[in-house]
C-alpha cells in the first residue's frame, strides 16, 4: 500500500467511526477533570476513551444489578 493509500484508509475508518458518534455535553467536578487529565496522559489515551471506558463500566455494573 502506497503512503496516499494508507492515509485514505486511515481517513475511511475514522469517517466510519465518527458516524456512529454525537456530541455529548456536561458539566464534571474540577477534580475529575484534573485527574482524567493526569491520568491519560500517564497512559497516553485521549480522554474521551477513558470517559467511554468508565461509562461501560458504569453501565454494566448497574445492569447486573437490575437483572433479576
Amino acid at each position: 500500500m502506497t503512503g496516499s493509500a494508507i492515509l485514505a484508509h486511515q481517513f475511511h475508518q475514522v469517517d466510519t467511526e465518527m458516524n456512529n458518534r454525537k456530541m455529548y455535553n456536561t458539566t464534571l467536578d474540577s477534580n475529575l477533570i484534573r485527574q482524567i487529565k493526569i491520568l491519560a496522559a500517564q497512559l497516553e489515551k485521549r480522554q474521551n476513551d477513558l470517559l467511554e471506558e468508565a461509562i461501560q463500566d458504569l453501565l454494566k455494573k448497574y445492569q447486573s444489578k437490575a437483572d433479576p
